[in-house]
């Protein structure tokens, strides 16, 4: 069955799909996804770059900001440190080889935890860091909570490029949308939103926005892996809000 088929079949079984649904099986469906195929996606065979795939200064780079994040935690015995969605290894490959090299206190205490959903990357991670993992300084795992269970008691959190990929909801003054088919066509269609997109979009709205804006780094040092457990699952979705026209825009634009 093609994802096409999967998707239609669902829409008409269930009525219309949301859109973070039709994001979720399009990107992260187990064996029809765009990131659960076996073909590349990355570098100059697949689809796009990642800074990691363009030279190793990226992850150069950043383990020196977590070795400064280790010295401001007292250098601990150990930290940990957990990536969201690490794609081919590059970036975790970079960092270990880097810290080894310039940081050799930092690389004692380190512990890198992987979190990747797809089967198919969880084992192209497993084939680039084999003498990593052979030491005991890197594991992959499907989900955070498994991560964190494995974590010591100092986390660093970080993903790059993965929150721009997490399904989300569209929400405007219209309603939420959603996936409808049609003469063998998908469209999208308003509905009247639910509660919780409706809390979502609130939130989100009451933030200053900023036009052409965009930051896909997300960094973070976390004292307990129990509280980063609770910052992903496998249906964590987020929510784009659009607000109306205002009266200056519909001027501006006329």
């Amino acid at each position: 069955m093609s994802l096409r088929q999967f998707i239609v079949d669902e829409i008409r079984r269930d009525g219309p799909m949301p859109f973070s649904r039709y994001m979720e099986l399009c990107l992260y469906h187990p064996e029809l996804g765009y990131y659960s195929r076996a073909t590349e996606q990355f570098g100059k065979a697949g689809d796009f770059y990642t800074s990691s795939d363009v030279h190793a200064v990226f992850g150069r780079l950043l383990s020196r900001q977590f070795e400064e994040m280790w010295r401001v935690l007292d250098s601990p015995d150990r930290i940990d440190v957990v990536e969201l969605g690490p794609g081919r290894g590059l970036f975790a490959a970079d960092v270990l080889d880097w810290s080894a090299k310039q940081f050799p206190g930092f690389a004692r205490a380190l512990r890198y935890q992987l979190v990747e959903q797809s089967s198919s990357f969880r084992a192209r991670l497993q084939e680039r860091l084999a003498g990593h993992t052979a030491n005991g300084k890197t594991a992959v795992f499907a989900t955070l909570e498994d991560a964190s269970a494995s974590a010591g008691s100092h986390v660093i959190l970080f993903g790059n490029e993965f929150f721009d990929a997490l399904p989300v909801e569209i929400v405007d003054h219209r309603g939420s949308v959603r996936i409808v088919e049609s003469d063998r066509r998908f469209s999208e269609q308003f509905v009247p939103p639910s509660p919780q997109e409706l809390a979502g979009s609130a939130s989100s709205s009451s933030r200053p926005h900023r036009r052409n804006w965009h930051s896909s780094i997300a960094t973070a040092s976390i004292q307990s892996p129990a509280s980063a457990s609770r910052l992903h699952s496998p249906r964590c979705r987020g929510w784009i809000a659009s607000p109306a026209p205002s009266t200056a825009d519909a001027d501006s634009s006329s």
